[in-house]
């Protein structure tokens, strides 16, 4: 069954066993291999791979992870999930493996034709990738403009702006993708790390980043590295150092 494989696969790259997790796509492409999402999982496992090996070694993994997702995009043209990684390797990957600029933006534009919203989302990854902060902000801000009831419009707004530690504008679009959607646990996370720069209702936020660090983490979740680390944060914030120092481990 290649979908057993997958979630195997899954399961290896959350464990950091990349051999294994390579080995367990494989399977499944060998098995189904005229299914896109296979490739594009295969693909990942590989870029992980490439970036826990010495470098020599990299740029044949990394090879991979391109003819992988090249594949993907050959099987499943609409796929915004695989034009989007593939727009991730080609602005990150050098030249020699596939990557380059021209590339990129072909992604764009596609990503574009198919979701006018994501287009917004891929133009400001590529802004942001040149350090043009201010036209990548500006590209997320007419998403949120042309869709203003859009979660994930507002979380990516909300995720630029904390990184560039606008923390009252993170926390304002962080809650409205809560009003919007108060299941979010992306949301939820951006919302509290906001309010811990702010210093502000520690206490409450400290309870909710428990409460996350409890449950279940799935696709389009933070990882659990991610809310220990502002559990850690919210700690060091309301002084408890220990407390800090055993989320951070």
């Amino acid at each position: 069954n290649p979908e057993i494989r997958i979630w195997l696969g899954r399961t290896y790259l959350k464990l950091r066993e990349w051999d294994k997790a390579v080995e367990a796509m494989e399977k499944a492409v060998q098995l189904q291999p005229d299914t896109a999402r296979y490739h594009l999982w295969l693909g990942r496992a590989c870029g992980e791979k490439a970036s826990n090996v010495v470098f020599f070694r990299a740029l044949g993994w990394a090879r991979r992870v391109v003819k992988e997702f090249e594949t993907a995009r050959t099987l499943a043209p609409e796929d915004l999930d695989v034009r989007f990684d593939l727009l991730e390797y080609y602005l990150e990957a050098p030249g020699i493996v596939g990557g380059g600029s021209e590339k990129a933006e072909a992604e764009v534009q596609a990503i574009a034709r198919l979701n006018k919203e994501k287009g917004y989302t891929a133009r400001a990854t590529v802004f942001s990738k040149d350090k043009k902060w201010e036209l990548a902000r500006r590209e997320l801000q007419q998403a949120v403009a042309e869709h203003p009831k859009s979660i994930s419009a507002c979380k990516d707004l909300a995720s630029f702006l904390l990184d560039r530690n606008d923390y009252e504008g993170a926390l304002g679009y962080a809650q409205k993708a809560l009003d919007l959607d108060a299941a979010s646990k992306r949301a939820r996370l951006i919302a509290a790390a906001a309010k811990i720069r702010l210093k502000t209702d520690l206490d409450e936020t400290g309870a909710a980043l428990q409460k996350l660090a409890a449950g279940t983490l799935g696709d389009g979740d933070p990882s659990f590295e991610e809310v220990h680390y502002w559990l850690g944060e919210c700690f060091l914030a309301t002084g408890d150092k220990a407390r800090a120092r055993e989320a951070f481990k």
